[in-house]
Protein backbone atom coordinates (compact mmCIF):
# COMPACT_ATOMS: atom_id res chain seq x y z
CA UNK A 1 0.00 0.00 0.00
CA UNK A 2 1.23 3.49 -0.79
CA UNK A 3 1.92 6.03 1.33
CA UNK A 4 -1.51 8.11 -0.14
CA UNK A 5 -3.06 4.97 -0.45
CA UNK A 6 -6.68 4.50 1.08
CA UNK A 7 -7.91 2.70 3.84
CA UNK A 8 -10.35 0.08 3.36
CA UNK A 9 -13.63 1.58 3.99
CA UNK A 10 -12.39 5.16 3.96
CA UNK A 11 -14.56 8.06 1.77
CA UNK A 12 -11.32 10.02 1.23
CA UNK A 13 -10.64 10.11 -2.08
CA UNK A 14 -14.50 9.76 -3.50
CA UNK A 15 -14.90 12.88 -5.40
CA UNK A 16 -16.74 15.75 -4.23
CA UNK A 17 -19.20 14.08 -2.35
CA UNK A 18 -15.76 12.20 -0.21
CA UNK A 19 -14.02 15.94 0.32
CA UNK A 20 -17.11 16.91 1.73
CA UNK A 21 -17.67 13.68 4.33
CA UNK A 22 -13.60 14.70 5.06
CA UNK A 23 -13.85 18.52 5.54
CA UNK A 24 -17.00 18.05 7.87
CA UNK A 25 -15.60 14.89 9.67
CA UNK A 26 -12.38 16.53 10.75
CA UNK A 27 -14.43 19.61 11.80
CA UNK A 28 -16.93 17.38 13.71
CA UNK A 29 -13.94 15.31 15.80
CA UNK A 30 -11.94 18.23 16.16
CA UNK A 31 -14.76 19.96 18.34
CA UNK A 32 -17.01 21.79 16.02
CA UNK A 33 -19.14 21.95 17.24
CA UNK A 34 -19.47 20.43 20.59
CA UNK A 35 -21.34 17.15 21.27
CA UNK A 36 -25.14 17.76 21.71
CA UNK A 37 -24.46 21.22 19.93
CA UNK A 38 -26.17 21.52 16.23
CA UNK A 39 -24.13 21.96 13.02
CA UNK A 40 -25.01 24.64 10.51
CA UNK A 41 -28.39 23.59 8.30
CA UNK A 42 -28.09 22.24 5.32
CA UNK A 43 -28.51 25.56 2.87
CA UNK A 44 -25.82 27.11 5.14
CA UNK A 45 -23.39 24.00 4.56
CA UNK A 46 -23.60 23.89 1.16
CA UNK A 47 -22.77 27.29 0.59
CA UNK A 48 -19.90 27.08 2.74
CA UNK A 49 -18.44 24.17 1.10
CA UNK A 50 -20.01 25.23 -2.14
CA UNK A 51 -21.03 22.39 -3.11
CA UNK A 52 -25.01 21.21 -3.74
CA UNK A 53 -27.45 20.50 -0.44
CA UNK A 54 -27.81 16.93 -2.09
CA UNK A 55 -23.67 16.74 -1.67
CA UNK A 56 -24.41 18.07 1.90
CA UNK A 57 -27.63 15.30 2.66
CA UNK A 58 -25.59 12.60 1.46
CA UNK A 59 -22.50 13.63 3.40
CA UNK A 60 -24.61 13.97 7.05
CA UNK A 61 -26.07 10.34 6.16
CA UNK A 62 -22.08 8.99 5.95
CA UNK A 63 -21.38 10.52 8.90
CA UNK A 64 -24.70 9.78 10.78
CA UNK A 65 -23.67 6.10 9.87
CA UNK A 66 -20.27 6.79 11.54
CA UNK A 67 -22.02 7.40 15.02
CA UNK A 68 -20.90 11.70 14.64
CA UNK A 69 -24.27 12.95 13.94
CA UNK A 70 -27.84 12.62 14.58
CA UNK A 71 -30.61 14.14 12.41
CA UNK A 72 -34.38 14.87 13.38
CA UNK A 73 -36.95 17.19 12.28
CA UNK A 74 -37.31 20.46 13.31
CA UNK A 75 -34.39 19.87 15.62
CA UNK A 76 -31.52 19.72 12.71
CA UNK A 77 -28.69 17.94 12.63
CA UNK A 78 -26.40 17.50 16.19
CA UNK A 79 -23.25 15.82 17.45
CA UNK A 80 -23.71 12.86 18.84
CA UNK A 81 -21.93 11.92 22.49
CA UNK A 82 -18.35 10.90 22.03
CA UNK A 83 -19.17 7.80 23.31
CA UNK A 84 -21.40 6.69 20.56
CA UNK A 85 -18.78 7.41 17.87
CA UNK A 86 -17.78 4.24 15.98
CA UNK A 87 -14.04 4.77 16.55
CA UNK A 88 -12.98 1.75 14.77
CA UNK A 89 -13.84 3.19 11.63
CA UNK A 90 -10.89 3.80 9.42
CA UNK A 91 -11.99 7.89 8.73
CA UNK A 92 -12.99 8.87 12.13
CA UNK A 93 -9.64 6.66 13.58
CA UNK A 94 -7.69 8.99 11.27
CA UNK A 95 -9.18 12.06 11.84
CA UNK A 96 -8.83 11.34 15.47
CA UNK A 97 -5.35 11.01 15.55
CA UNK A 98 -4.36 13.69 13.42
CA UNK A 99 -6.65 15.65 16.07
CA UNK A 100 -4.69 17.40 19.18
CA UNK A 101 -8.04 17.01 20.86
CA UNK A 102 -7.35 13.16 20.74
CA UNK A 103 -4.15 12.83 23.05
CA UNK A 104 -4.87 9.50 24.16
CA UNK A 105 -6.19 7.41 21.62
CA UNK A 106 -2.78 6.40 20.64
CA UNK A 107 -2.52 5.14 24.01
CA UNK A 108 -5.73 3.02 23.73
CA UNK A 109 -4.59 1.54 20.43
CA UNK A 110 -1.41 0.65 21.35
CA UNK A 111 -3.02 -1.67 24.07
CA UNK A 112 -5.04 -3.04 21.07
CA UNK A 113 -2.18 -4.35 19.36
CA UNK A 114 -0.60 -5.73 22.92
CA UNK A 115 -3.78 -7.74 23.29
CA UNK A 116 -4.00 -8.78 19.08
CA UNK A 117 -0.98 -9.07 17.98
CA UNK A 118 1.12 -11.77 19.93
CA UNK A 119 -2.04 -13.74 20.21
CA UNK A 120 -2.08 -13.27 16.32
CA UNK A 121 1.52 -14.25 15.91
CA UNK A 122 1.01 -17.71 18.05
CA UNK A 123 -1.90 -18.20 15.83
CA UNK A 124 0.17 -18.06 12.80
CA UNK A 125 3.03 -19.87 14.12
CA UNK A 126 -0.15 -22.54 14.49
CA UNK A 127 -2.16 -22.58 11.56
CA UNK A 128 0.12 -21.31 8.50
CA UNK A 129 1.17 -22.59 5.18
CA UNK A 130 4.12 -23.24 3.49
CA UNK A 131 3.21 -20.42 0.80
CA UNK A 132 2.35 -18.36 3.39
CA UNK A 133 5.73 -18.64 5.27
CA UNK A 134 7.45 -17.73 1.59
CA UNK A 135 4.99 -14.59 1.45
CA UNK A 136 6.55 -13.59 5.34
CA UNK A 137 10.01 -14.04 3.70
CA UNK A 138 9.28 -11.28 0.90
CA UNK A 139 7.21 -8.78 3.58
CA UNK A 140 10.93 -9.54 5.36
CA UNK A 141 13.25 -8.38 2.39
CA UNK A 142 11.17 -5.48 1.80
CA UNK A 143 10.99 -4.80 5.04
CA UNK A 144 15.00 -4.63 4.91
CA UNK A 145 14.93 -2.49 1.65
CA UNK A 146 12.51 -0.01 3.22
CA UNK A 147 14.53 0.77 6.32
CA UNK A 148 16.44 3.14 4.61
CA UNK A 149 13.31 5.91 4.36
CA UNK A 150 10.90 6.16 6.71
CA UNK A 151 7.49 6.42 4.28
CA UNK A 152 8.36 3.32 2.77
CA UNK A 153 9.79 1.74 6.30
CA UNK A 154 5.96 2.39 7.15
CA UNK A 155 4.20 0.95 4.37
CA UNK A 156 6.44 -2.64 4.43
CA UNK A 157 6.13 -2.87 8.05
CA UNK A 158 1.68 -2.43 7.53
CA UNK A 159 1.75 -5.36 5.10
CA UNK A 160 3.98 -7.55 7.52
CA UNK A 161 1.63 -6.88 10.57
CA UNK A 162 -1.26 -7.34 8.05
CA UNK A 163 0.14 -10.34 6.96
CA UNK A 164 0.59 -12.30 10.63
CA UNK A 165 -2.83 -11.15 11.51
CA UNK A 166 -4.39 -13.08 8.35
CA UNK A 167 -2.15 -15.84 8.77
CA UNK A 168 -3.84 -15.94 12.49
CA UNK A 169 -7.29 -17.65 10.04
CA UNK A 170 -9.23 -16.11 12.73
CA UNK A 171 -11.62 -13.65 10.24
CA UNK A 172 -12.66 -11.84 13.73
CA UNK A 173 -8.99 -10.68 14.48
CA UNK A 174 -8.37 -9.74 10.70
CA UNK A 175 -11.46 -6.92 11.19
CA UNK A 176 -8.83 -5.56 13.16
CA UNK A 177 -6.09 -4.95 10.76
CA UNK A 178 -7.39 -1.05 10.03
CA UNK A 179 -6.92 0.42 14.12
CA UNK A 180 -3.71 -1.62 14.20
CA UNK A 181 -2.53 -0.28 10.70
CA UNK A 182 -3.70 3.15 12.31
CA UNK A 183 -1.67 2.11 15.18
CA UNK A 184 1.54 1.53 13.81
CA UNK A 185 1.65 4.25 10.90
CA UNK A 186 1.22 7.19 13.22
CA UNK A 187 2.87 5.61 16.14
CA UNK A 188 6.21 5.21 13.58
CA UNK A 189 5.96 8.79 12.81
CA UNK A 190 5.15 9.82 16.76
CA UNK A 191 8.61 7.90 17.34
CA UNK A 192 10.50 8.87 14.52
CA UNK A 193 9.50 12.95 16.08
CA UNK A 194 11.78 11.76 18.62
CA UNK A 195 15.34 12.79 19.62
CA UNK A 196 18.31 10.85 20.33
CA UNK A 197 17.94 7.54 22.10
CA UNK A 198 13.84 7.80 21.55
CA UNK A 199 14.36 7.98 17.70
CA UNK A 200 15.41 4.54 16.57
CA UNK A 201 16.54 3.93 13.10
CA UNK A 202 13.94 1.93 11.58
CA UNK A 203 16.54 -0.54 10.86
CA UNK A 204 16.70 -1.06 14.74
CA UNK A 205 13.50 -3.11 13.91
CA UNK A 206 14.27 -5.39 11.42
CA UNK A 207 16.05 -7.95 14.10
CA UNK A 208 13.02 -8.05 16.18
CA UNK A 209 10.42 -8.72 13.65
CA UNK A 210 13.28 -11.23 12.09
CA UNK A 211 12.43 -13.45 15.38
CA UNK A 212 9.11 -13.15 14.93
CA UNK A 213 8.85 -14.35 11.25
CA UNK A 214 11.63 -17.40 12.43
CA UNK A 215 9.87 -18.20 15.05
CA UNK A 216 6.34 -18.28 13.04
CA UNK A 217 7.90 -19.86 10.24
CA UNK A 218 9.61 -22.89 12.92
CA UNK A 219 5.93 -23.28 14.30
CA UNK A 220 7.14 -22.25 17.56
CA UNK A 221 3.88 -20.64 19.00
CA UNK A 222 5.06 -19.52 22.32
CA UNK A 223 8.11 -17.94 21.14
CA UNK A 224 6.52 -16.17 18.32
CA UNK A 225 3.73 -14.64 21.05
CA UNK A 226 7.03 -13.60 22.96
CA UNK A 227 8.98 -12.15 19.92
CA UNK A 228 6.13 -10.19 19.25
CA UNK A 229 4.86 -9.11 22.40
CA UNK A 230 8.74 -7.58 22.12
CA UNK A 231 7.97 -6.07 19.32
CA UNK A 232 4.51 -4.17 20.26
CA UNK A 233 5.40 -3.29 23.45
CA UNK A 234 9.28 -1.27 22.04
CA UNK A 235 7.00 0.38 19.69
CA UNK A 236 4.82 1.30 22.31
CA UNK A 237 7.91 2.78 25.15
CA UNK A 238 9.15 4.44 22.10
CA UNK A 239 6.20 6.41 21.29
CA UNK A 240 5.11 7.25 24.26
CA UNK A 241 8.03 8.59 25.16
CA UNK A 242 8.04 10.76 22.22
CA UNK A 243 4.59 11.88 22.85
CA UNK A 244 5.94 12.78 26.48
CA UNK A 245 8.49 14.88 25.30
CA UNK A 246 6.22 16.64 22.64
CA UNK A 247 3.96 17.20 25.71
CA UNK A 248 1.31 15.56 24.08
CA UNK A 249 0.96 12.71 26.64
CA UNK A 250 -1.87 13.73 28.46
CA UNK A 251 -4.24 11.58 31.12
Amino acid sequence: MSASAVPRGSYRGRGLHGATVERLGRRIVAGEPAPGEALPREPELAEEYDVSRTVVREALRVLAAKGLVDARPMRGTRIRPRTEWRLLDPDLLRWALDSDGHPSLLGHLDEIRAMVEPTAARLAAERSTAAQHAELGLALEALIAASVELDAFIEADLVLHGLILRMSANPLLEELITPIEAALRVGRRVQASGAGEIARSPSDAIGPHRAVIEAIVAGEAAAAEAAMRLVVQAAADDARRARGRAGGDRP
